[in-house]
């Protein structure tokens, strides 16, 4: 049997639909192939990854097959950069609208030949017109397997157009109906152009696929634990949809590499003050695949951090940030790494930035500051005492696994639904959004949740306990991959021209 699993977006996109296709080559074993179906810059990732995974079974291996477009090339397009700095979800969908059609539509013309010889397809969101079209074109089961809840719901909203439950449970369930429409109505013509060049009939149903994955019912999987919920998994989603749990990368012989070892390791046995324990586990600063227009400006939070916490320590990832980790920066006093400097940044007079500098390095020789790209979340994350991050659905699993609290500062799409989804589970400070960060706002979180609620380490510290109990996520999702392959999904021209349909809570 052949099996492709899509994915395309940035790392965080990824990495767990990498994790569930190894753990999905090695429950099948050799007499059933798996595909990993992503774009091209993932390759050399990919390739490193399943020959650390596949170490005791040298006979397995997925085969990778690679699409162009470069997520992270979008992420740093003008736009998408201008929308980072906005915040608001509509007008960030307007804005990587044109860089975002760009990638799926290469991705979707090439996906035709990765696609045709496979007897089953399954992916996310970002890949659902693929899987509903090429069900269609070449009669494969597909199965969809999302990272993020949207479901239709009274309980919130659709998670990019609020954070927050609206005023009436209507409202909530009015705003799936608005993406649904809305969503397939600005697609729908460079869509239905490669459904023509397949020789396939417009998709006329203005609900689009993801409403018509509602109407029919499709084989659901979310990657995510009902412990992310106050109260559980909404009551209102259709039966058949199942949740896994976080999808989670495990390698066997992975560990943290040893300048990070030595950080955390250093002047263990030397009491810091009277919370030896938590002075001596470091903040956590990262915001993984979201690039920040400003670069300096994590270099200046941290430098504030440590300034004011004259005992803490931190570890700074730059992700897809621009690497300053060397801090041999030059200082001029325009300093802007963005292609467009009339936008609002922190702006730092020269001198400023050279008092930082000479700080930052001080505390680097002090051991008081780690400067890393991406390190493995899952092995440093239960090491550090809190975690500002920027709410992307794959850190929030590591976060919550790791029972430590959290600092939200979501950027944008899902992320502000998810660090607000934090704060309600009472894991975390009140979310900080990605264009209103400040050092201040910052050093207030972290001493919020450290020092003056001990309840929210309290309360990460159970939840983290929950989700290990629910067991390995990758082995739940593949298992329910193979009970869900039983119903045999396949789209049916005739699905995409109905005018009406049953997108809410259709378990018929």
């Amino acid at each position: 049997m052949k099996i492709g699993v899509l994915a395309i977006g940035t790392r965080g996109d990824i990495q767990p639909l990498l994790a569930f296709a190894l753990g999905l080559q090695k429950r099948l074993g050799s007499e059933s192939q798996v595909y990993f179906i992503t774009n091209n810059i993932y390759k050399d990732f990919v390739n490193e990854i399943q020959s650390q995974y596949f170490t005791n079974n040298n006979n397995l291996s997925i085969i990778f097959r690679g699409m162009s477009g470069n997520p992270k090339e979008v992420m740093n397009h003008p736009n998408v950069q201008k929308a980072l700095r906005v915040g608001d979800g509509l007008k960030v969908m307007q804005l990587c609208r044109q860089p975002g059609e760009e990638m799926m539509s290469k991705c979707m013309k090439e996906s035709v030949d990765h696609c045709k010889d496979l007897n089953v397809i399954i992916g996310p969101s970002m890949t659902l017109s693929i899987l509903w079209t090429l069900s269609e074109k070449f009669n494969i089961p597909m199965i969809y397997l999302g990272l993020v809840p949207e479901a239709p719901t009274k309980e919130f909203p659709f998670c990019v157009i609020s954070p927050k439950s609206l005023n009436s449970e209507q409202d909530n369930l009015n705003t799936y109906l608005q993406v649904y429409t809305g969503g397939f109505a600005a697609q729908s013509s460079g869509y239905n152009e490669w459904r023509r060049e397949l020789n396939l009939e417009n998709m006329n149903c203005k609900f689009g696929w993801l409403g018509l994955k509602e109407h029919f019912n499709c084989p659901t999987i979310y990657a995510f634990s009902q412990h992310v919920f106050v109260k559980k998994r909404p009551v209102d989603w259709r039966s058949s949809i199942e949740l896994s749990g976080f999808l989670e990368l495990k390698l066997e012989s992975e560990q943290l590499d040893k300048e990070i070892i030595d950080f955390l390791e250093c002047n263990k046995n030397d009491a810091l003050n009277d919370n030896e324990e938590i002075q001596q586990q470091p903040i956590f600063l990262g915001f993984g695949s979201m690039p920040n227009p400003e670069p300096f400006q994590l270099l200046e939070i941290t430098e504030r951090i440590l300034t004011f916490y004259s005992k803490r320590r931190v570890v700074l990832a730059f992700g897809w940030t621009k690497d300053l980790s060397d801090l041999n920066i030059d200082v001029k006093d325009d300093y802007d790494s963005s292609e467009e400097s009339d936008d609002e940044l922190i702006m730092i007079d020269k001198e400023k930035r050279k008092e930082i500098i000479l700080n930052l390095k001080k505390f680097k020789e002090e051991k008081r500051l780690l400067i890393i790209n991406e390190p493995p979340y899952r092995l440093l994350f239960p090491k550090c005492s809190c975690i500002v991050h920027h709410c992307g659905a794959g850190t929030i699993g590591a976060c919550l696994k790791s029972g430590k609290p959290q600092i939200p500062v979501p950027v944008f799409m899902d992320q502000p639904f998810w660090g607000r989804k934090m704060f309600e589970l009472g894991v975390a400070s009140e979310p900080i959004p990605f264009k209103d960060i400040t050092s201040e706002k910052i050093i207030s979180a972290i001493s919020y949740v450290l020092d003056d609620d001990h309840s929210k380490k309290e309360k990460a510290k159970e939840i983290g306990e929950l989700i290990r109990k629910e067991g390995d996520g990758v082995d739940r999702a593949v298992e329910l991959f193979l009970k869900k392959m039983e119903e045999n999904f396949i789209v049916k021209a005739e699905y995409n021209c109905l005018d009406e349909i049953n997108w809410y809570n259709n378990d018929n």
